[in-house]
C-alpha cells in the first residue's frame, strides 16, 4: 500500500501548480510589455524628427520665403514708385515748359507769365463806345470812354504796355484756356497821360487765331486808327488823346508760337502829330506774378525803337535755339579752313554761307539804320 503524502508535500505541488500557471500567464503579458517597451523608442525618435522638421520648415521657410518675397516687393515698390515720380516730374517739366514764354528783345529775354481771368479777353479788355456803336463787334458794354475800362488797373501814364492774358474758362486744367496776345497804349481817365501815337507792324500771328479787340475801329468821323489785318500779319497805325487809351486783342495763340512786333512810336509813328500830340515815354512788357498771384505784375521796359518777339517756350528755349544756332555757325566755321587750304575751286561756293552772311549781317545793321533815319 503506497503511502500517503503529506499534506505539507501536497500544499507545495500545488504551490508549484499555481506558480507554473502563472507563469504561463504571464508570459504573452511580458511579450506585450516587451512590444510596448520596443515601441516606445520608435514613438520617441519619431517624436523628434516630427519635432524638428516640423519647427524648421515652420520657422525657416517664413524667414527665407520673408526675405526674397520682401526684396522684390521692395524693388518692385520702389521701381514704380521711382519711374512714376520721373514721369510725374517729367509731365511737370513738360507741363511747365509748354506754358513758359519768353519776351525777346536783343540780348535781354524776359521770361513772361500770363495774367489769367475767368472771363473772356474781349471781357477783361472791356472796349467801350458810346450806345450808337453798340452792335459794334469788339464792344464789351457801352460808354463813353472810347477805350479799355478794363485794363486801368494795368495802364500807365505816356506808356505802352503789352502782355498776354489767359482765359481760364471757369476750369483748373490749363489745357482748355484761351491765351490772347494784349496791346495797351495811355492811360484812361489820367489827367497825367498825354496822347500820343504808335505804329506796329506784327507778324507770324497763328493763323487759327483772331483779333478779338481792335481800339479804335468803329464807324465815326473820329475813328483814326488804321487797321491792316492779313491771315498772320498786321499793320495797325493808332492814335489817343490825353487821358485815353487804344490798343487792342489778339486771341487764340494756341499752344506754340513766335510772334514778332516792330515798333514805331511817337514822330516815327504814320499819325504822328496828325490828330493828337503827345509821347510815349514807355514800351514794357507786363508779366502776372509767377509766385505770388496776388501781387503786382512785373514790369520790363523795351527799347522803344527796337522789334520784340513774345514765344513759347521760356528763356531756356530761347538760350538752347541760340546755343545751336552757335553751334552751327561754328561747325560751318570749322569747316571754312579746311575749304580754303584745300582746293580754291571749291573754296567760293562750300564756305559762301558763313563768310558771305557774316559781311552782309555787319553791314546790314548800319545801311538798316541809314535808311531808317532817311526815313
Amino acid at each position: 500500500m503506497a503511502p500517503i503524502p503529506s499534506s505539507n508535500w501536497l500544499s507545495g505541488r500545488r504551490l508549484l501548480t499555481i506558480l507554473v500557471v502563472v507563469s504561463v500567464l504571464l508570459v504573452p503579458l511580458t511579450g506585450l510589455a516587451a512590444s510596448q517597451a520596443d515601441e516606445t523608442p520608435t514613438e520617441t525618435p519619431t517624436d523628434d524628427p516630427m519635432e524638428t522638421p516640423t519647427d524648421d520648415p515652420m520657422e525657416t521657410p517664413p524667414d527665407d520665403e520673408a526675405e526674397p518675397t520682401a526684396t522684390p516687393a521692395d524693388d518692385e515698390a520702389e521701381t514704380p514708385t521711382d519711374d512714376g515720380e520721373e514721369e510725374t516730374q517729367t509731365d511737370e517739366a513738360a507741363s511747365a515748359d509748354a506754358q513758359s514764354y519768353a519776351a525777346v528783345q536783343g540780348g535781354q529775354c524776359t521770361v513772361v507769365t500770363p495774367i489769367s481771368g475767368n472771363e473772356s479777353a474781349l471781357e477783361f479788355y472791356d472796349y467801350r463806345l458810346p450806345e450808337e456803336f453798340s452792335d459794334n463787334p469788339y464792344v464789351n458794354t457801352t460808354g463813353d470812354a472810347y477805350g479799355s475800362e478794363g485794363t486801368t488797373n494795368l495802364q500807365r501814364a505816356n506808356t505802352s504796355i503789352v502782355f498776354l492774358y489767359s482765359d481760364t474758362n471757369g476750369t483748373e486744367d490749363t489745357a482748355d484756356d484761351t491765351l490772347s496776345l494784349v496791346f495797351v497804349h495811355g492811360n484812361e481817365g489820367n489827367a497825367n497821360s498825354t496822347g500820343g501815337s504808335a505804329s506796329l507792324d506784327i507778324t507770324e500771328l497763328p493763323a487759327n487765331g483772331t483779333w478779338t479787340v481792335r481800339d479804335d475801329e468803329y464807324d465815326g468821323p473820329t475813328s483814326y486808327d488804321v487797321w491792316t489785318v492779313d491771315n498772320e500779319t498786321a499793320r495797325v497805325d493808332w492814335t489817343w488823346g490825353d487821358a485815353a487809351t487804344d490798343g487792342g486783342v489778339y486771341s487764340g495763340l494756341g499752344e506754340n508760337f513766335s510772334v514778332s512786333v516792330s515798333p514805331a512810336f511817337n514822330d516815327d509813328a504814320v499819325l504822328a502829330g496828325q490828330y493828337y500830340n503827345g509821347t510815349v515815354e514807355n514800351w514794357e512788357v507786363v508779366s502776372a506774378n509767377a509766385s505770388d498771384e496776388d501781387a503786382e505784375p512785373t514790369r520790363t521796359a523795351l527799347d522803344l525803337s527796337e522789334p520784340m518777339t513774345l514765344s513759347t517756350g521760356g528763356c531756356e528755349g530761347v538760350a538752347a535755339a541760340d546755343e545751336n544756332a552757335t553751334d552751327q555757325q561754328d561747325e560751318n566755321m570749322t569747316g571754312t579752313p579746311m575749304d580754303e587750304s584745300g582746293t580754291d575751286g571749291e573754296s567760293e561756293g562750300t564756305p559762301s554761307d558763313v563768310i558771305v552772311l557774316e559781311p552782309d549781317e555787319e553791314t546790314a545793321t548800319p545801311e538798316n539804320e541809314t535808311a531808317t533815319a532817311a526815313n
